[in-house]
């Protein structure tokens, strides 16, 4: 039994082997390749150096511009387009609105914008009629300058400066509407500030009063101290009347008497001692 399945095996591989209508069913597919960017017929991939050749002095040289190979392809086709103005087809949405002068001239919108611009500031600077624009050899002067400039319409024109005029208003009118909220603060500022300083001035001016009555008080009493009354009497007459009211006691004062109270002073402050005046008192 081995014998026998052993020579089916061999059979069947010899069949396999013997049958060639198989590889011919075998279709080999080849792998998509990627469209090669157009941006690499102007730089090399290896040095990632600009190709293009740039006139200069009635001469052409190699552009010396490289990249990193990092850099990306977008960034690589706008330097193309900007330097050196090339472009592939209308893949940029701006090269679709770009006319050409030449092969190697284009005009941008913001060009466009800047051209229209500079039109309306001559005809204002120097009081131009607007219809001006309308006339066939004017628009024949713009057109052999710049072929891909089209020269606007009056109403254009006339619409655009009115915008101008309109943004110029807003502006205007939102600079007084700044200058008046300016007005009312300093307006408000002042008041607050008038307010406060009245407030103080008031502070002190009673303050200032209340000083002055007391400083009156002060002096009345000082007054009467000294021995002003409301009868007129003044401090020289009271003075005498002490002083003879002093020198009629002292007539009536006796030796004995004054060596008494002499003694008694002695004996109430303890500090002076009076043995050497003694003698001289009894003399008196």
């Amino acid at each position: 039994m081995n014998n026998s399945s052993k020579d089916k095996t061999e059979t069947t591989y010899n069949n396999l082997g013997s049958t060639s209508s198989i590889i011919p069913h075998i279709q080999v597919i080849p792998a998509k390749q990627e469209a090669e960017n157009w941006i690499w017929s102007y730089i090399q991939k290896k040095t990632c150096c600009c190709q293009v050749l740039v006139e200069k002095d009635s001469a052409k040289y190699q552009c010396e511009w490289f990249c990193q190979k990092k850099t990306s392809t977008t960034s690589i086709a706008d330097y193309l387009r900007m330097k050196h103005r090339i472009i592939e087809g209308k893949e940029d949405i701006e090269t679709e609105i770009v006319s050409k002068q030449d092969n190697n001239f284009f005009l941008y919108p913001y060009k466009r914008k800047q051209i229209t611009n500079c039109l309306l500031a001559w005809l204002i600077d120097n009081m131009q009629v607007f219809h001006i624009v309308n006339n066939s050899k004017f628009q024949e002067l713009f057109y052999e300058a710049v072929s891909q400039y089209s020269v606007p319409c009056k109403n254009s024109l006339y619409k655009k400066m009115s915008e101008a005029k309109e943004k110029k208003s807003d502006l205007v009118n939102e600079f007084w509407k700044k200058v008046i909220l300016v007005q009312k603060w300093k307006i408000k500022t002042i008041s607050e500030r008038s307010a406060l300083v009245e407030e103080l001035t008031t502070t002190t001016v009673r303050s200032t009063l209340q000083q002055d009555n007391h400083e009156h008080l002060v002096r009345e009493n000082v007054t009467r101290w000294l021995g002003y009354t409301n009868d007129g009497c003044s401090l020289q007459n009271k003075r005498s009347r002490m002083t003879h009211q002093e020198d009629s006691a002292e007539e009536g004062i006796t030796q004995k008497d004054l060596l008494n109270s002499v003694i008694e002073a002695s004996n109430i402050f303890r500090k002076v001692e009076f043995p050497s005046y003694y003698d001289k008192l009894k003399t008196i």
